[in-house]
């Protein structure tokens, strides 16, 4: 189906939904639920939410990388990468006898006839 055809269907649910009577000055709780549901899963309100949410995690990374970091976090912060990087490099030596990591001479050359 193709974007334009939802758009349609869309707008053509919405415009019904509108014009549709609340009744004798009551609500009908079906009506308003389905004019909920329609109104978050429009693609208007989905791309805001979306452009929103990018915005929000771009700011928070921006904060968090503008404060001051303490010494002993700074520390721990270069402790642990430098453990993660010789866990990576055990891992791939691990399975491969040509790792460039290991002791025992690095890469070999493999001469092809």
């Amino acid at each position: 189906m193709s974007n334009d055809k939802i758009d349609e269907e869309q707008q053509a649910e919405e415009q019904q939904a509108e014009e549709q009577p609340c009744g004798d000055g009551r609500h009908d709780p079906a009506m308003a639920a389905k004019q909920v549901i329609h109104a978050l899963t429009s693609r208007d309100a989905q791309r805001h939410f979306i452009h929103a949410g990018v915005e929000l995690a771009m700011g928070i990374e921006a904060i968090m990388r503008s404060l001051p970091v303490p010494e002993p976090v700074e520390k721990m912060k270069d402790a642990s990468s430098d453990y993660m990087k010789f866990v990576i490099e055990e891992a791939f030596c691990a399975n491969n006898p040509y790792c460039k990591h290991r002791d025992e001479g690095g890469v070999k050359k493999v001469e092809l006839d």
